[in-house]
């Protein structure tokens, strides 16, 4: 059995991606699951505030684009999952949550 059949579906793997909102002038959020067979990189794809693809390309994942955007898509595959991480740290800091009153 491989990593694939294995992982599937399970929070954060192929077939069940992190959905994480961030606050970001263009990008309203990133889907992304780690790589079924590099766990140590991750896939991901971004979205913008109208819940469409964003096709432009995301200067810091440049290098791990899957190509040109084909068909209203782009995918960037094996990001280090460092890289991402430290990204999310800008754009989707952890917040306290309030305390009730």
């Amino acid at each position: 059995m491989d990593t694939h059949d294995r992982m599937f579906g399970k929070a954060g793997q192929i077939g069940n991606p992190w959905k994480q909102p961030v606050d970001h002038p263009d990008i309203a959020y990133v889907s992304w699951f780690a790589e079924p067979n590099a766990q140590s990189t991750c896939e991901a794809a971004f979205f913008d505030h109208d819940d469409n693809w964003y096709v432009q390309t995301v200067d810091v994942f440049a290098d791990y684009a899957d190509g040109e955007a084909v068909g209203g898509t782009r995918v960037y595959r094996y990001i280090p999952r460092e890289l991402l991480v430290d990204w999310l740290r800008i754009y989707a800091p952890y917040k306290q949550p309030e305390k009730a009153l």
